[in-house]
């Protein structure tokens, strides 16, 4: 096997970031900026852990743009406590 050559592997159900990439054909590094800015739906089973990819999901998402089950995303993970107490929310 030569440097850099992915193997995918037909029966997968899940793929990491590299499997993903050569199935996307694009580069492992754009392929982590699509799973980290939500573009591509994509989990980790602990935080800062690998990046796990449904196979139905990349085929989805490079078909029709989204994958069915994914929720939309709000526009950033931070929440501004500050100002949702001055609004009169709790936690």
């Amino acid at each position: 096997m030569s440097a850099g050559l992915v193997v995918v592997p037909a029966a997968a159900e899940f793929l990491t970031v590299a499997e993903a990439a050569a199935v996307a054909r694009c580069h492992t590094v754009t392929m982590r900026r699509r799973v980290e800015s939500g573009e591509v739906h994509a989990t980790q089973r602990v935080k800062g852990g690998r990046w796990t990819i449904a196979r139905v999901c990349l085929e989805e998402q490079l078909l029709s743009g989204a994958c069915s089950h994914q929720r939309p995303r709000r526009s950033g993970n931070v929440v501004d406590l500050a100002a949702r107490r001055r609004a009169g929310g709790g936690r």
